[in-house]
């Protein structure tokens, strides 16, 4: 499990938000592959009929960053792209296999969207309206279940059984860091060590497996594929806490998303931890109790957090699980690294 980060101080440049390319520029090297992924998430939704097709159809094709994808595009590309052209690169078993994971993580990430949507009761996502708010509860949670199905069946047609006990594992550990989550629901002890193994097991893991699973692809060695699933690790955990920040700091017409729902469920994330730190024992005492009642509103939080810069020091956090992760990845020796890198820039001062 990794630890908080504050005391790391890695000497690497953090980006200034200008200075990052955006999303569609970095992916540009992968675009072909990415349009590959896209196509098996378009033939798996026309595959089905009615309310399953329309609803697939909904959450899968109307929008996302596509972010695990490139990952594990990425990383199967680290080594395989080295001393050989596009047309070299074309086809074969091992990059058709890469797609199919890439796929395959996308429907693992759609599926936990829906049900976390439903889980946090949110109306708004990716400007529109969430599944449940759509199709309703029940069909909401039945997709989200369809979806993993589906995801599995592509991953064990992969055939690599080590990416698949892997993506199984993983699937277990995200299930079991929301059931922590839920459990701590309005717990204003919430301690840090509890807060990083969460957004470890709900989100860094499958960023982590992304990237190990490319590396196995490729027929890395297994310190390579060490590394990238750390690099992994520590980007998943950058990714969350700049999340957590836009929750309540972010433009719901910009992220596309219900906003404020982490204070309005209950959830003690690093944000507010750091708030409550840095406000006096009445205040402090009066921010706790309304946390644990459900009645902060969005503008006095937001308002609490501009004044003590939260998002700044928030941040800090988020910098070093970055130089982390890219300290991760220095031995490497290829092109694509510096798209890996770019990709990490993008995460860490992404304003959606």
């Amino acid at each position: 499990m990794n630890l908080p980060a504050k005391n790391l101080n890695l000497d690497l440049d953090i980006p200034a938000a200008d200075d990052v390319p955006s999303l569609q520029d970095i992916v540009r090297p992968i675009a072909r592959q990415i349009g590959a992924v896209e196509d098996v998430l378009e033939s798996f939704c026309a595959a089905n009929e009615g309310v399953l097709k329309d609803s697939c159809g909904y959450i899968l094709l109307g929008g996302g960053k596509r972010i695990r994808a490139s990952i594990v595009l990425f990383s199967y590309y680290m080594k395989s792209f080295t001393g050989k052209t596009e047309n070299e690169m074309r086809g074969g078993r091992r990059e058709e296999s890469a797609v199919s994971i890439a796929a395959a993580v996308e429907l693992i990430h759609s599926a936990t969207l829906v049900h976390d949507d439903l889980i946090d009761r949110s109306v708004l996502r990716r400007l529109k309206a969430t599944v449940q708010v759509h199709f309703g509860d029940d069909l909401a949670v039945l997709l989200g279940d369809y979806l993993y199905a589906k995801a599995f069946e592509i991953i064990a047609n992969a055939g690599d059984k080590e990416i698949a006990s892997w993506m199984a594992g993983v699937a277990r550990v995200m299930c079991e860091g929301e059931i922590a989550q839920i459990n701590n629901r309005y717990r204003a002890d919430v301690s840090e060590h509890e807060y990083f193994s969460i957004i470890e097991k709900k989100t860094a893991s499958l960023i982590s497996v992304c990237a190990r699973s490319g590396a196995r692809l490729a027929g890395m060695s297994l310190s390579e594929q060490e590394n990238l699933a750390s690099f992994g690790l520590n980007l998943g955990i950058s990714f969350q806490i700049v999340d957590d920040i836009l929750d309540i700091l972010g433009s719901e017409k910009r992220t596309g998303k219900t906003l404020h729902t982490d204070t309005e469920s209950g959830k003690m994330t690093l944000p507010l931890m750091i708030l409550a730190r840095e406000l006096d024992n009445e205040d402090k005492n009066i921010f706790l109790k309304n946390f644990r009642a459900g009645t902060i509103s969005p503008e006095s939080l937001r308002s609490l957090a501009v004044e003590y810069n939260i998002a700044q020091k928030a941040r800090m956090y988020a910098d070093e699980y970055y130089k982390k992760a890219l300290m991760c990845i220095d031995n490497f020796d290829n092109p694509v690294k510096g798209s890996l890198i770019d990709l990490s820039r993008f995460i860490l001062k992404r304003d959606y």
